[in-house]
């Protein structure tokens, strides 16, 4: 983190400071660089895709299990996703067949 510097004393210390700064800078520049490449952000892309796959699997599960309980909210949210996707779904075969 940032760090106070007494630039007070002598040239020597100054100069002793200067240089520990730039070995700083170097360091969290480097870090910078390695985080920014392609395959670096490629990484990350695909880490957060997978985390949210992994979520919404879940919130799925959850709502399945809480609609064989007799959970009415829950069985009206697989209601509308159901006919959702059978909306989509005919959408796509009339485009491909008229």
């Amino acid at each position: 983190m940032s760090q106070a510097y007494d630039f007070s004393g002598s040239p020597e210390s100054i100069e002793r400071q200067l240089e520990q700064i730039r070995a700083e800078f170097a360091t969290n520049v480097e870090a910078l660089a390695g985080r920014v490449t392609p395959k670096a952000l490629a990484q990350d892309a695909k880490e957060s895709a997978k985390e949210k796959v992994e979520n919404t699997k879940a919130a799925v599960v959850n709502t399945v299990n809480n609609a064989k309980e007799g959970d009415r909210v829950a069985q009206r949210n697989i209601a509308i996703a159901a006919a959702a996707t059978a909306a989509v779904i005919g959408l796509v075969a009339w485009k491909i067949f008229r």
